[in-house]
């Protein structure tokens, strides 16, 4: 079985924090999981990963969704989590262009502009399947979609326009 590898850290943590890394790690994906640390007894020294630290989390690669879930869970009950960046496309859909705009868009937007696309979904958004963005290229399969919200284009320039931001 090959390895899924994911969560790679340049921030060096505790020995007591890596320790609970690889614990959380064996739990959500069995005795095969844990944290990998490039070269501890050396540290960082300028042969070692170009002088910074390094590690990450391993566990047996089991394929699509189990990988991606796992490494979730994982960085989730480390603390590690971060949402992927939203990912703004325009797409045409019958005869209108629209922006996609992903769920978790408001995890890593700035609140003054995630409180602008709040009101154009409630206004004018539809929920759809929208293009994955960065899952699709990870994985290179550009017909990947998750559900989100399709904004018509007129209204998204209308709402952003630079005198409106401030």
């Amino acid at each position: 079985m090959s390895e899924y590898m994911f969560g790679v850290q340049y921030q060096r943590p505790s020995r007591a924090e890596a320790t609970r890394w690889n614990k959380v790690a064996r739990e959500v994906m069995g005795r095969l999981g844990g944290y990998t640390e490039v070269n501890v007894k050396e540290g960082t020294a300028l042969s070692i990963n170009n002088g910074r630290y390094q590690g990450w989390f391993v566990g047996p690669n089991r394929g699509e969704p189990f990988d991606s879930q796992a490494a979730e869970e994982t960085l989730r009950r480390c603390g590690l989590y971060q949402p992927p960046d939203p990912n703004y496309r325009c797409t045409t859909y019958g005869r209108g262009t629209f922006v996609e705009v992903p769920r978790h868009y408001r995890q890593t937007t700035a609140p003054e502009v995630a409180e602008i696309i709040a009101r154009l979904i409630s206004e004018s958004g539809k929920e759809a399947d929208i293009y994955a963005g960065g899952v699709a290229e990870a994985f290179d399969n550009h017909r990947l979609r998750m559900r989100g919200y399709l904004i018509p284009i007129a209204a998204w320039d209308a709402a952003f326009r630079p005198a409106r931001l401030g």
